[in-house]
């Protein structure tokens, strides 16, 4: 266990502790820096407290053990790359506080099959749910007008999405391999498609 007192939990500090299985972080940390686990391969419990705000890139990017994580909602940035390649992942609960789902935050977490993205998100970065192939159905909040290229690629199992009314421009290969996607409606908000940006929804009958 991180000992009480510690306050933030720099970047690199535990990277690539390949026989890490467990950690309990104490609620006087508010900082859990850049890579601070990533590639923890055997990391499958983490416990964090209330009292942490950021956590920041790539996190825990690469813990290829870990199936569940609870989110503080003290929980403010979470940063890019944070959960990437986390293969075993499937549920997350992203807090309330946050208001842009960052770049490749997800990617690759191949077994992620719910998430809740919370009401004051504005933003889904680019390539942030990519590789998600476990995924059958997810919504995108109101207050969203930006959609990153590549944020849904090869979502393979993604039957039902919504693209909110906000939103006025569909970036590249932003669904591109969403191959059980059969029906999706584009906003008339909407005035630029970019290339690709269906590319490959082979069962997509209705726009």
């Amino acid at each position: 266990n991180i000992p009480d007192g510690v306050t933030s939990i720099n970047n690199y500090t535990f990277d690539g502790c390949k026989s890490l299985s467990e950690i309990v972080i104490p609620s006087s940390v508010t900082t859990i820096g850049s890579s601070a686990f990533e590639d923890c391969y055997s990391l499958s419990k983490v416990t964090m407290s209330d009292g942490i705000t950021s956590i920041n890139g790539s996190a825990f990017k690469g813990c290829r053990a870990l199936s569940e994580i609870t989110i503080p909602d003290t929980v403010t940035t979470l940063g890019s790359s944070v959960f990437s390649g986390c293969t075993l992942l499937t549920k997350v609960n992203i807090p309330g506080g946050v208001t842009s789902v960052s770049s490749y935050l997800f990617r690759e977490c191949s077994s992620l099959s719910e998430v809740i993205i919370p009401d004051k998100v504005t933003k889904i970065g680019s390539s942030s749910f990519e590789g998600c192939s476990s995924i059958k159905e997810i919504t995108i909040p109101n207050n969203v007008t930006s959609i990153g290229e590549y944020a849904f690629e090869d979502c393979s199992s993604l039957t039902n999405i919504n693209i909110p009314d906000g939103v006025t421009s569909i970036s590249k290969y932003t669904f591109d391999g969403c191959s059980s996607l059969s029906e999706i409606t584009i906003p008339k908000n909407v005035t630029s498609i970019e290339r690709y940006a269906f590319e490959n929804c082979t069962l997509l009958k209705k726009v």
